[in-house]
């Protein structure tokens, strides 16, 4: 039985398949994904295949014209999640800052208009105080 297995494509979306104009551009993704995924599972190959529509499918069965993919694991670092957690809190932090940073600009803005409004009233105040 042809099992699908899910992979990432580079706009974000979970997909059973990657077409043939993605590949360039995800494929390694795929490879990636495949590996960390069923790294656990040794002994058990990885095909590389086109499905019947064009697009690239990985899977654990021999395919007609697909190649069999070479997916050693790599070793694992244990300071990536603590750096991932330093990066996103960094990115949280610089994220909060601009929104408050467009929230001060906003409010620049709407007192600017106040003001304007303010001056355009005092004028036409002063105006019909003189033509009295």
């Amino acid at each position: 039985m042809q099992r699908r297995i899910p992979v990432r494509l580079g706009t974000g979306v979970i997909s059973n398949e990657i077409t043939s104009e993605a590949a360039p551009y995800s494929g390694w993704r795929a490879c990636e994904y495949c590996r960390h995924v069923l790294g656990c599972c040794r002994g058990h190959a990885i095909y590389k295949c086109k499905d019947a529509h064009g697009g690239l499918l990985y899977t654990d069965t021999p395919c007609k014209g697909g190649e069999r993919l070479n997916l050693k694991p790599g070793v694992a670092d244990p300071a990536a999640i603590l750096r991932l957690e330093r990066a996103q809190a960094a990115l949280d932090e610089l994220a909060a800052k601009r929104r408050a940073d467009e929230a001060l600009e906003e409010l620049k803005e709407e007192a600017e208009r106040l003001l304007r409004e303010q001056a355009a009233a005092q004028r036409r105040a002063e105006a019909a105080a003189a033509s009295m």
